[in-house]
């Protein structure tokens, strides 16, 4: 593969997972951003994209730090990530100065024109070993409309905790037209080997499946177990027992995986912040330069599988993930599905922060950053 370092930009905002919906339309949920005219300060948006990359139509992208979009639409209104609302669900963890909770933008799908966003409560840098930014619990709402209203209270707001707290919704075309026949929604989960999911240098991932009318139903997901000795996977309803299909250790992070139909594969972008030495080192955590990392640099790799629960190849890797500005320390690549192409694909990411410790990145990049990404049969 050939990943591009040109790169355009679009609304403010982080993690991006996206779906191609019925009417042909493509929607995002963004996290932590600002919008114009907005009165709520850094709140969870949702987005309509309409179009392709190149026809984003945003003006003012490199003047300011809250794009406007023609072709970049908020749905509905925001939901502010701090504040009671979410003191009453996100429970605010350990001691530390940065133990503020919000929430973030964990996955979304749409199916048989049904919009279902998983949101997760997130938590800035409170683990004690590695200072990592920690998800949990997770939810997921619903929406009939593409998210210009939503049903909050689709599902309890601990659905998914502990190792299971990231919930990564797998893509299979438009309005899931390429989905299984069987009728099974698949989802990977990010984790590490002890309790917790973190947004960032996880250990491995867990696979989980569930019939798409019972989405909502947590008790009636499945979980991957193993291989069985007549080559067929093995499943069971008890996460505590259940196997990854991918380990990593301490370099973990996945925001989206999708089906592409021309290859029969399963793609995503895997990606983790690494110090100067080429170590794990997460966001919130010091380096022999700076106070707090200045996310040094990103290792990016594109994984393919033909299963969801692999065997997994890399066909692509780059230790130092940079713009063809001399940005870097992108983070959480994402494949909108509507842009996947035979050979021809778009992948979007963020890049973070601004300050006097971050040197590399300039102003207006915490935004909807798209590349073009060529791959080569």
């Amino acid at each position: 593969a050939k990943v591009d370092p040109k790169f355009l930009l679009a609304v403010n905002g982080d993690e991006f997972p996206t779906t191609w919906a019925a009417d042909g339309n493509q929607y995002t949920g963004a996290g932590d951003n600002n919008q114009h005219d907005d009165p709520i300060g850094s709140p969870a948006s949702f987005f309509k994209i309409t179009g392709g990359p190149t026809e984003l139509d945003c003006p003012d992208v490199h003047t300011s730090l809250t794009p406007s979009c023609k072709n970049i639409t908020m749905m509905g209104s925001a939901i502010p990530i701090q504040g009671k609302e979410v003191l009453e669900f996100c429970e605010q963890w350990g001691p530390s100065n940065m133990s503020i909770p919000n929430i973030k933008s964990s996955s979304v799908i749409s199916i048989d024109g049904i919009m279902y966003w998983a949101i997760s409560c997130f938590n800035y840098g409170d683990d004690d070993d590695f200072n990592r930014q920690r998800y949990g619990p997770a939810w997921i709402i619903s929406s009939e409309d593409n998210g210009a209203t939503w049903n909050l209270n689709a599902t309890a707001k601990n659905m998914f905790e502990g190792r299971l707290a990231a919930p990564r919704f797998v893509q299979y075309g438009r309005d899931y037209e390429d989905g299984p026949s069987e009728g099974w929604v698949y989802v990977y989960f990010p984790c590490t080997y002890g309790s917790s999911a973190f947004f960032e240098n996880n250990d491995m991932m867990l696979l989980g499946r569930v019939q798409k009318d019972q989405l909502l139903n947590r008790t009636s997901y499945e979980f991957y177990n193993g291989m069985q000795p007549d080559g067929e996977p093995a499943w069971t309803l008890d996460d505590s027992i259940a196997v990854p299909v991918w380990n990593f250790p301490l370099m973990t992070s996945v925001q989206q995986i999708n089906f592409h139909n021309k290859t029969d594969r399963f793609i995503f972008g895997n990606w983790a912040w690494i110090s100067y030495d080429g170590h794990p080192r997460p966001d919130h955590s010091p380096d022999e330069r700076n106070g707090r990392t200045g996310h040094q640099r990103t290792q990016l790799s594109l994984i393919e599988a033909p299963n969801p629960w692999g065997p997994f190849s890399v066909f692509y890797t780059d230790d130092d993930w940079e713009m063809d500005d001399g940005s870097s320390g992108a983070y959480t690549p994402v494949f909108p599905p509507a842009w996947m192409g035979d050979e021809d694909m778009w992948m979007v990411s963020t890049q973070c922060c601004i300050g006097s410790s971050h040197p590399n990145t300039p102003d207006n990049h915490y935004n909807f950053i798209v590349q073009h990404v060529e791959i080569e049969l």
